[in-house]
């Protein structure tokens, strides 16, 4: 198997070789240029909560954006309405004649992450050799959080944005072929004992023909993705994110608590566009935060959709495909889900 690792204990052996060798950031402005601009309309919102009631998350949906020239890098952004701030989020490639993606052959993520305003998600994708004839689509989603006390009223968005914090690793000294990061809650300097993980995502920022994320899930208090070149020659630069809250938000008069789901099991994936779902009962948890396991054999498995489930207490949709080159792999979907303690 070439992939970094074949199973689960096998992720904690790649994750363990990635840590300590990090430096200097790449330049903001290329960062920021990557993150294109999407109509910010809803065509979707779906809210649940946990058992108490007073953690309330919705499920925002934004519209699509359409790629406008051949191999392109396509943008899409999704802020959390009012009144609430952004916890997870997700990413969506599709063609234009139909939003399945199996029909989609060429275009692949390279971000699926939140902004540091607690408001927006951002996605991205990239054709990559094998171009859509039709041209392609990305939309994102958010994932927002409102906390309600005991006497109905609702925590603001600035009490709440002052109970919560956002970081990133730091970018790699030099740019990497077949990036990987675990970024773990008490590396970053806005940790405190006891705060609880509620997402987190990734990006890569790479030159040439593209870098393409391959998984991106929550792993040992933080957040772990991967990404590589496909085909093409082109390192680049990756970054990590997690968002965190203390765990007794100031005023909510309660605690907070939040646990990782996955599959039970890893699941085979055959060549072509495959999916597995991890969805989480109505009434109990929360998701707050999706991502996905992805251990391909041989020449790469890509991700295309990481999907938040508009049903029930939330779940996680997670799609990859094989690109030019055959290639099979084992899969999980996980994602964060909180509740009231």
């Amino acid at each position: 198997m070439k992939s970094a690792f074949s199973g689960y204990a096998a992720l904690v052996m790649s994750t363990a070789l990635t840590i300590g060798c990090d430096g200097t950031d790449p330049s903001v402005e290329t960062v920021e240029l990557s993150k294109t601009s999407s109509p910010l309309s809803y065509s979707g919102i779906y809210q649940y909560s946990d058992w108490s009631g007073n953690v309330v998350m919705s499920i925002f949906q934004c519209s699509w954006v359409n790629s406008t020239t051949p191999l392109e890098k396509v943008g899409a952004q999704c802020p959390v309405g009012a009144g609430y701030v952004l916890v997870g989020g997700g990413a969506q490639v599709a063609g234009p004649w139909d939003e399945n993606p199996s029909l989609n052959p060429g275009a692949l993520l390279t971000m699926s992450e939140s902004g540091d305003d607690f408001k927006t998600w951002y996605a991205e994708a990239k054709e990559s050799q094998y171009q859509n004839p039709n041209g392609f689509r990305v939309r994102a989603y958010a994932i927002g959080m409102k906390l309600k006390r005991a006497n109905g009223t609702y925590l603001t968005e600035d009490e709440m944005k002052s109970q919560m914090w956002v970081d990133h690793s730091p970018y790699p000294h030099d740019r990497v072929a077949h990036p990987s990061r675990l970024y773990q809650m008490n590396e970053s300097s806005q940790y405190r004992t006891g705060d609880v993980l509620l997402g987190g995502g990734a990006h890569t920022v790479f030159y040439g023909d593209g870098n393409f994320l391959t998984q991106s899930l929550p792993w040992q208090g933080g957040w772990y993705a991967e990404a590589k070149d496909h085909l093409v020659s082109d390192p680049a630069f990756f970054s990590v994110k997690v968002i965190a809250i203390r765990p007794c938000p100031a005023t909510w008069g309660y605690c907070l608590q939040s646990s990782v789901f996955a599959n039970d099991s890893l699941m085979f994936m055959d060549s072509g566009t495959r999916l597995s779902v991890r969805n989480i009962a109505a009434s109990n948890w929360a998701t707050s935060s999706i991502g996905g396991l992805n251990a391909y054999r041989g020449a790469g498995r890509m991700m295309t959709n990481l999907i938040p489930t508009m049903s029930d207490g939330g779940g996680s949709t997670f799609w990859t495909k094989d690109h030019g080159v055959a290639d099979t792999g084992l899969q999980s979907s996980f994602l964060i889900a909180v509740a009231r303690q």
